[in-house]
């Protein structure tokens, strides 16, 4: 849903718990601290937006939540990406042919975003964003914007 959601945790206090551990036994206690979250990145990401909210009080600031970003529609030119992560790298080695099965289950939908989109939409969102701005705003108003299309 488009609104930001009670903290995993205490930032501050997870800043400190890192900073107090060495790598190892981070390692270690990783899945205690993440607890519920499927990884670290859902986990610091949900972390992350209680920081924007608490940190950003009396700022012109807003959540902005793309589904997973692929290459480009159109802009620079159809297809584009420079990088090659997630999505991007698993779809190159299936059409050039180094992964030649994969596993399929016909209930999940994944839902996919072109980068040039993404990029209009924070574009929007930002001003949306200063719209909205009246100098005042709390954390209660925070305005988040989930951006996906159809899954596949």
């Amino acid at each position: 849903m488009e609104k930001i959601y009670p903290p995993a945790t205490d930032y501050i206090k997870l800043i400190q718990v890192v900073e107090s551990f060495p790598d190892d036994i981070l390692a270690k206690i990783t899945p205690m601290l993440i607890g519920k979250y499927p990884n670290t990145y859902s986990y610091t990401k949900q972390i992350g937006e209680t920081v924007i909210m608490e940190e950003g009080k009396g700022l012109p600031i807003g959540i902005h939540r793309p589904s997973i970003v692929m290459g480009a529609y159109e802009e620079p030119l159809k297809g584009w990406i420079n990088s090659f992560y997630s999505v991007t790298a698993y779809f190159s080695l299936v059409f050039t042919g180094v992964i030649k099965t994969t596993q399929y289950v016909p209930e999940l939908k994944t839902s996919m975003v072109p980068v040039d989109m993404v990029v209009n939409f924070a574009i929007a969102t930002a001003c949306n964003i200063a719209e909205r701005f009246d100098g005042k705003q709390q954390q209660e108003n925070v305005p988040v914007y989930n951006y996906e299309v159809a899954p596949l």
